[in-house]
This record gives structure tokens, C-alpha cells and sequence, in this order.
């Protein structure tokens, strides 16, 4: 997974659990539109080449990912006793952990606000036949479930 991420030019923030939060940082020469995108593209990835991927005997990998879009702010605690904390904060993490919730393992869900911030016009297409990948969920929120398509991501390679 992380290589997957890194590959997509994510960078993972923090363990939480079992879960990862991992930020795509802005740069001059990136829109918010091709991270929201690239995002997706490692969520697929991840999801198409390691969903149920057998970890040990009677372990499997099981994975749902949700992808929200907007600032983020980082803020460092503490200092007492040589112990501090990043935390991050914002928007975009209550949306992703929203669209997870809506999800089961395989599937790609995304926020309202990151179908429009760019998903929307390259993704569309997709919840046409033949594809039908993408569906509305309540709440704004959009699967895109990807774990049999592999065409999918030689599609949107970046």
C-alpha cells in the first residue's frame, strides 16, 4: 500500500489503528483536481491489486477507502516531557472517514465535494454500461468500486 501511495505522490501521515490517514500535499505546478484525482488512482490500485490478499493462513487483507477534498490544517502538540503529537484537522478528514463509512471492503467511496472537484469529468463514463463502476450513494457520497476492473487504472495511468 504505501508504495502504491508514494507511487500516486501521497504521503502517509499517521497510523491510526488499523487505518491510515494519508495527505496529498499541494505544490505549485498541482491542481486540486489532478491530487483528488491521483488519490482515487492509488485507492484503486491498492484496492485492485491487494483486496483479499491472503496475509497468512485464514488472514486476508480487507481494505474500504474513503477520499474527501480541502484543507487541511497540521497541528503539533505538546513539548512537555519530550513528547509531542501531530494532529491533522479539517474538512476533508470528516468527509473521507464519512465515505468510508458508507463503503465495504473493496470499495472506493468518495466525498461530494471530491466527485466535483474534479472526479466528476474524467470518472463519469463509469456509471455507464458497459462499466457501470460508479454509483450514487446517499448522502452525496459516490462508490467506485474497482476491485474486478483492470483495465481501469492502464485508463488513467498519470
Amino acid at each position: 500500500m504505501c508504495r502504491e501511495i508514494q507511487a500516486h505522490g501521497g504521503d502517509i501521515f499517521k497510523y491510526a489503528g488499523d487505518a491510515m490517514i494519508v495527505l496529498w500535499p499541494p505544490d505549485d505546478e498541482d491542481s486540486v483536481s489532478n491530487r483528488v484525482r491521483r488519490a482515487t488512482q492509488a485507492a484503486v490500485a491498492i484496492q485492485t491489486k491487494q483486496h483479499a490478499m491472503d496475509l497468512h493462513e485464514g488472514v486476508q487483507l480487507s481494505v474500504k477507502i474513503g477520499i474527501g477534498v480541502g484543507k487541511v490544517a497540521v497541528l503539533f502538540l505538546g513539548g512537555v516531557r519530550d513528547r509531542s503529537e501531530s494532529v491533522a484537522v479539517g474538512d476533508p478528514l470528516l468527509q473521507a472517514f464519512d465515505a468510508e463509512h458508507h463503503g465495504a471492503s473493496g470499495q472506493v467511496i468518495v466525498s461530494q465535494q471530491a466527485w466535483q472537484s474534479g472526479l466528476k469529468q474524467h470518472y463519469s463514463f463509469l456509471r455507464e454500461a458497459p462499466y457501470q463502476y460508479c454509483q450514487d450513494l446517499e448522502d452525496g457520497f459516490v462508490l467506485v468500486h474497482q476491485v474486478k476492473c483492470t483495465k481501469f487504472t492502464e485508463i488513467y495511468e498519470v
